[in-house]
């Protein structure tokens, strides 16, 4: 996807907001750009202005996989546990791998206070 081509490390749901912001002006640069929907796919069409050529990328889907959200109280334990970190990057960090190494949560809760017990666990060298 445009996204992950982009090489962005703004989440999905801003890349996707700004990316659409950019193609309702019309107008980036020298190209004309339009959002078109086709078989339940959204695309941005890039066509540079002058030239009868257009060239097609595939922009970011309306949803992207979306996770369980997890309990307030987790957040309340996850900070307890791991009191020196960051507790929505260590949250981001953790999103990024499970879906990175294909797992499938049957517990988010549960997964997501064992990876802050293991991230607060590590000794920094």
């Amino acid at each position: 996807t445009l996204h992950e081509r982009s090489g962005t490390t703004q989440d999905f749901k801003y890349f996707a907001r700004e990316v659409r912001s950019i193609a309702s002006a019309g107008k980036l640069l020298d190209y004309k750009l339009q959002l078109v929907e086709e078989r339940g796919e959204t695309y941005l069409h890039a066509r540079r202005i002058g030239s009868d050529i257009a060239l097609k990328a595939e922009a970011p889907r309306a949803s992207p996989p979306r996770y369980p959200s997890l309990q307030t109280t987790t957040y309340e334990r996850a900070k307890r546990i791991a009191p020196t970190h960051d507790i929505y990057a260590l949250e981001r960090d953790w999103r990024e791998a499970t879906t990175r190494n294909g797992i499938e949560l049957k517990n988010p809760d549960g997964a997501f206070l064992a990876w802050c017990k293991r991230v607060s666990s590590r000794r920094i060298a």
